[in-house]
């Protein structure tokens, strides 16, 4: 099956530039999927790769910027490292589960 490709203008996008835009996540998105991935209890690295749909090198940058600012707290337990919510972690999902909601981008 041939991809259709349609170009008006130069500064306009092809269609499959804008597909592609329109499934990937931003920045916030995938905070969000973190931060949610961790509220329902994927603490170790792995668990919460799997369950926010990431790779290993971009998910360790994420966590290490979301506890720095303080959304997500990480401790060693038996060798392992493992995260948690902070309290302003769960208020920063709340309200982006609720603004997700509003705007109706929650996926199927």
């Amino acid at each position: 099956m041939a991809q259709e490709y349609s170009v008006i203008d130069g500064s306009q996008e092809t269609s499959a530039a804008k597909q592609t835009s329109l499934n990937r996540r931003s920045r916030l998105e995938t905070y969000g999927d973190i931060l949610y991935a961790v509220s329902i209890g994927a603490s170790k690295p792995t668990h919460i790769m799997y369950k926010a749909n990431l790779s290993w090198v971009v998910m360790k940058e994420y966590l290490k910027s979301l506890e720095q600012y303080g959304l997500i707290t990480s401790t060693e337990n038996n060798g392992n490292r493992v995260y948690q919510l902070s309290d302003g972690g769960f208020r920063v999902l709340k309200q982006f589960l609720e603004v997700k909601d509003e705007l109706n981008l929650s996926s199927a």
